[in-house]
């Protein structure tokens, strides 16, 4: 059918829609579309064939591209999923998260009985929840294991608007000291330990040693950003804390504003009940302020930067390749000038040109965005496995339609990046130059090989800022490696073995159970020492508690101390291998019915007894003195150890087990073989003291460290991958110019050297230029990257952002990437005969 036929036709169906639709259909079908659409099919196909007449040239542009934008893509993916997409809930914006500041502490968990105050006082949010994280044990299901749960008020479900999957949530009712006690399982754990029985309601778990209802099933999409396996109430078990605001038992309250209400009247609210609550427990209010931050900002607090710095590296080395690719477009454009200039001759506009030149780099950058998406689907499972295996929100990482868009937006910007300015400057050859035999080293390539030497400078630039950024990174990772933790960590293995406090709630119960794993432990031949402690070191977890020291109480909040606590066996300073600095250690006779005994690290007996011997001196658990409350006499001093490698040594104290038998602790073993050999004899021997206690989480010292460097040392090879390609690129590149500038500058170089000119003095000349080139961009690089290193501080351990020896170091290595690459060039140049120069340009014209 011809085209009147086709309007007419569309025209007739197209009479019971708005005129609105009429004018498009009329617009598309118009001779001026269709004319400029047929010659853009021909543009298109014109591309085509000239690329696949090069297809050397074409596949290094896409693969170098592909790299760039895929690297791009797979960090946006992981960007739009974390970052950018609300919470898997109805209006988060809504929804807010509110922590309490303190005089030691810029951000802490709240205060039970200051939680109850603020649910009653608020009429600014709809409702306030309470939750925390804790760790149980699952019997009955196999071997005992040790699994997460969220305690939770009824209150949370209704605050974040979530309905089950199955069943029904927990009513207030059953959020009640001496309530039944029942469980909301997560959808993961329906699914994996109940393999998605839809008769899954009204059966029971038991946790703890206390058996538990399942009343209902989370949907998938719930999942409060940690892996827990179910909700249970909160206040059953919020009735056995103590009455005491200065208890911080890990709980966070969660709050929804109410319509029209905006987060600084919510903190403006907040603010005058801190005071309020300031005035009336003084001793234990003192300075703390209750802090309302969107609960989606803490959600992504702990990876944003992390992401970010990713995307500015990933966004230079697309920088870098684009620089390459229009290099690369240049030197291709120069030896077309010929065609380009008949073209012009015979008709062509400027404009039809340029546009021309710009269609193929589009073309190439949207077949490079293509192959980029393969790039960013093995980039995204790289990044969630190995990179940020703790990444929040993982399960929504996935490249969906934002992120085609993103990568089809950055495949035309990238093509319009490379290709836009050498299409302007071919565009500008001179039809008379072009053609005349004589027009070698006209005034249009002089200006190419000054763009292509911007190009190569901008890349050195770039490159020598990432170069700078990985190598600070690098430094503050092997200075983190060599972190002593202060003790030894070969062939030492922990095991947690928690105990349930409803089986185990009287103190000689805890006691019978420690003294049977140590004895049998202690027996076999391949433990050379075993110990027991409450918090393992580099555990990244421990209790913080208040202390007072005798005759020396604090005034106020502001001087309240804290300081780390473990309860450890008598042999744990052996075992550990920790020196002894002063006193001595605990014994068997530290019992419960002795005078209460403690032991300091090194930190905290120089912070808080700087002028005094620490020894005989007593201190009290406590934010400030009670007659309650027994007084400890330290009757040693010992080496410190680390609870996080990262961070300083905190100050910490020791009290002898038997005196305060938690019934959480871990088994630590020192042994004369491979220690998880020892691991099947301590299941079994747990089995025999109760066949519910767990072996929970054994792992090796080295494990352990090799765990708390993980982060660091992932981040620290992806920005080094980044940073290679960005050297190699930039190599590349200086390696380009400086061939395309011999290359150009051949009959030059025959008459300085029919002149007389030795081999040496055309080495220097064009080394010259190369080291011209890598100096500016180094300079340009230095003065860069003295501004964008700020942004690294938090990622440093023991470095400073602008560590002199790294700016040093990574300028020498980019500069002499730059040498050696332009050696071939300048090797090639100064082996020139000037009969064969003269040859080859008489030919070449």
């Amino acid at each position: 059918m011809s085209f009147p036929g086709k309007f007419a036709k569309l025209s007739t169906a197209a009479s019971s829609h708005s005129p609105i639709f009429l004018r498009v259909v009329r617009l598309i079908y118009s001779k001026e579309v269709r004319i400029l659409m047929e010659s853009v099919w021909q543009d298109i196909r014109f591309c085509v064939r000239m690329l696949l007449k090069s297809p050397i040239f074409t596949v290094v542009v896409v693969l170098t591209l592909a790299f760039g934008i895929g690297a791009n893509s797979a960090i946006f993916t992981v960007i739009n999923a974390v970052l950018l997409q609300p919470l898997p809930f109805e209006k988060p914006a809504e929804l807010m998260f509110v922590h309490d500041k303190t005089p030691a502490f810029q951000m802490t968990s709240i205060t039970y009985l200051n939680y109850l105050d603020w649910r009653n006082q608020t009429q600014t949010f709809e409702g306030l929840a309470a939750s925390r994280l804790a760790t149980v044990t699952l019997s009955g299901m196999g071997e005992p294991e040790r699994i997460g749960v969220r305690l939770a008020t009824a209150n949370f479900f209704q605050l974040l608007r979530v309905k089950p999957l199955l069943g029904r949530l927990y009513r207030p009712d059953e959020d009640k000291p001496g309530a039944a006690p029942v469980i909301v399982l997560t959808y993961q754990s329906w699914k994996n330990r109940f393999a998605g029985a839809m008769d899954i309601l009204g059966k029971t778990i038991t946790l703890n040693s206390e058996i538990y209802t399942i009343i209902g099933v989370l949907p998938q999409e719930f999942q409060y950003f940690q892996s827990v396996d179910g909700c249970i109430p909160l206040h059953p078990w919020a009735a056995t804390l103590p009455d005491d605001r200065s208890w911080r038992p890990n709980l966070y309250a969660l709050g929804r504003l109410k319509p029209g209400t905006t987060i600084q009247e919510v903190q403006a609210e907040f603010d005058v009940i801190s005071r309020q609550l300031e005035e009336k427990y003084p001793e234990t209010n003192k300075g703390s302020q209750a802090l309302v931050v969107p609960l989606t900002e803490m959600v992504v607090r702990g990876v944003r930067p992390s992401l970010l710095i990713m995307l500015a590296a990933v966004a230079l080395v697309l920088l870098i390749a684009c620089a390459n690719v229009a290099n690369l477009f240049l030197a291709r454009a120069s030896s077309r000038s010929k065609e380009i200039a008949i073209r012009s001759a015979c008709g062509a506009s400027r404009g039809r040109i340029i546009r021309q030149l710009v269609t193929e780099s589009l073309l190439l950058g949207l077949v490079g965005g293509g192959v980029g998406l393969l790039v960013a689907h093995w980039g995204v499972e790289f990044l969630v496995k190995f990179a940020l295996p703790s990444l929040p929100r993982a399960a929504g990482v996935r490249i969906d339609l934002q992120v085609l868009g993103f990568t089809l937006l950055l495949s035309i910007g990238t093509g319009l990046l490379f290709g836009l300015v050498p299409a302007f400057q071919v565009a500008r050859i001179d039809l008379r130059e072009s053609l005349n035999d004589e027009a070698k080293g006209s005034t249009a390539s002089a200006q190419q090989q000054r763009l292509r030497s911007l190009l190569v400078i901008s890349e050195v630039s770039l490159a020598l800022v990432l170069l700078i950024g990985t190598g600070l990174m690098i430094k503050s990772f092997f200075r983190l490696q060599q972190v002593a933790p202060g003790f030894p960590t070969t062939n030492l293995l922990i095991v947690d073995a928690p105990m349930t406090e409803k089986v185990y709630a009287r103190p000689e119960q805890r006691l019978a159970v420690a003294d049977q794993i140590l004895e049998r432990l202690t027996a076999l031949p391949d433990v050379k020492s075993v110990s027991l402690t409450t918090h393992p070191p580099l555990s990244g977890s421990g209790l913080m508690f208040h202390f007072n020291i005798e005759g020396r109480p604090p005034k106020d909040t502001t001087e309240y101390t804290m300081a780390a606590y473990r309860s450890i066996t008598p042999n744990f300073f052996e075992t550990m291998g920790m020196p002894i600095l002063q006193g001595k250690v605990f014994s068997d006779l530290d019992s419960i019915e002795r005078p209460r005994v403690v032991i300091l690290n090194a930190t905290m007996a120089r912070t808080y007894f700087p002028n005094d011997n620490p020894l005989g001196k007593r201190i009290q658990l406590g934010a400030y003195p009670d007659p309650k409350e027994p007084w400890m006499e330290v009757i040693g001093i010992v080496g410190d150890i680390r609870q996080y490698l990262e961070e300083p040594v905190m100050p910490e104290f020791y009290v002898p087990y038997a005196q305060d038998p938690m019934p959480t602790i871990s088994i630590i073993a020192r042994t004369r073989t491979e220690p998880t050999k020892l691991i099947p004899q301590i299941r079994s021997f747990l089995r025999e003291v109760d066949r519910t206690l767990p072996m929970a989480k054994p792992r090796t010292m080295d494990e352990i460290i090799q765990w708390a460097v993980v982060q660091p040392r992932n981040r620290t090879i992806l920005i080094s991958i980044f940073a290679g390609v960005a050297l190699l690129l930039s190599a590349i590149g200086v390696y380009g110019v400086m061939a395309y500038s011999v290359s150009q500058r051949i009959y030059e170089i025959g008459i300085r050297v029919a002149l007389g000119a030795q081999e040496r003095d055309i080495f220097a000349l064009i080394l010259g230029q190369a080291m011209s080139l890598a100096f500016i961009g180094i300079g340009f690089g230095l003065a860069s990257s003295l501004a964008l290193t700020q942004f690294l501080r938090s990622f440093l351990f023991n470095v400073t952002s602008t560590d002199p020896a790294t700016f040093v170091a990574t300028s020498i290595l980019l500069f002499s990437v730059a040498i050696l690459a332009s050696f071939l060039p300048a090797r090639k140049a100064a082996k020139t005969e000037p009969m064969v120069a003269i040859r080859f340009d008489a030919l070449d014209s």
